[in-house]
């Protein structure tokens, strides 16, 4: 009896710990609002589909990591196995391509809707990113078979740093911002007059960024900017706010600044120039605030 006990308490505990992720959280798409439940035994999960001709946008702050569980769609019960691609960007960067062949299609998992067909086994993959906010586009290589994902995302440990802030390359239009009586200064800076510095890595180079609102800009803000390193563009962000509660301009009383969003950008050896571009028309202008690590501040004079 005693055997079966601690067997019942072993099996109960297993199940208490994949029950409760403590190290993360799955997460929605930014762009997608269509849900795809799959039952697996007597759990209900959400998937979101993934399209070849739209891509499926996450935004996520870093440094962390996104496991893509993603399962194929079998029309009707004479398909047995299939094979699919993934692609994927990191803040625009280089597309990268996940193959999954010879899947099976799933002989416990089913949809809630029938009339969908039948779901595949699921197959996973792992983007990892560093510290500050990124954008990472999905979609599917090709239009068949349908696929359908879902994101858990887990942060990883991360070095403190102390941050030193320092101005970017004239010419570039100071601004005072005003946050619980802390007076901060940010720099506004547009395609035609792009925010510029020049770094000697090895180091990283923080940026903040806000958008600039109107009074009746409401929710969601989505902007977006390049980082160019030596002419070349290295980074394409795709990132969203929302007015800031508690900052404001100091002498602007039309607008208020949106809540500044991080990045954060590996500078190599060497000496390197960088230059940070909006990209949107609607939002010609952005403010900007350039860090390094206070150990390398004396890289940067």
């Amino acid at each position: 009896m005693k055997i079966k006990l601690l067997t019942y308490f072993v099996l109960f505990s297993s199940i208490f710990v994949l029950g409760n992720q403590p190290n993360g959280k799955f997460i929605k798409p930014q762009n997608v609002s269509t849900k795809i439940i799959t039952i697996f035994g007597e759990e209900h999960f959400s998937y979101f589909p993934i399209n070849s001709n739209k891509s499926t946008i996450l935004n996520v702050k870093g440094p962390g990591k996104i496991k893509v569980i993603s399962r194929a769609t079998f029309p009707d019960e004479k398909y047995s196995t299939t094979n699919y691609k993934i692609y994927y960007k990191l803040d625009g960067g280089t597309k990268k391509i996940a193959t999954f062949n010879k899947v099976n299609r799933s002989k416990i998992a089913k949809y809630q809707d029938i009339k969908l067909g039948f779901p595949g086994e699921d197959r996973s993959l792992i983007i990892e990113f560093g510290r500050g906010n990124h954008t990472i586009e999905i979609w599917r290589g090709n239009k068949s078979p349908k696929i359908a994902a879902r994101y858990f995302f887990s942060k990883t440990s991360k070095k403190n740093i102390k941050w030193i802030d320092f101005s970017p390359l004239q010419p570039s239009e100071p601004v005072e911002l005003v946050t619980e009586e802390n007076l901060s200064l940010y720099y506004r800076f547009s395609s035609i007059k792009p925010l510029k510095t020049k770094i000697i890595g090895p180091t990283y180079l923080k940026i903040l960024t806000r958008v600039e609102n109107n009074y009746n800009m409401k929710g969601i803000v989505n902007y977006r900017f390049q980082v160019k390193e030596d002419g070349k563009i290295i980074n394409t962000f795709l990132l969203n706010s929302s007015k800031s509660d508690v900052t404001i301009y100091k002498k602007d009383a039309i607008s208020i600044p949106a809540k500044a969003k991080e990045i954060v950008i590996t500078v190599p050896k060497g000496n390197h120039f960088y230059e940070i571009i909006p990209l949107d028309k609607d939002k010609p202008t952005l403010l900007g605030k350039l860090f390094l690590p206070k150990k390398d501040i004396h890289l940067e004079e």
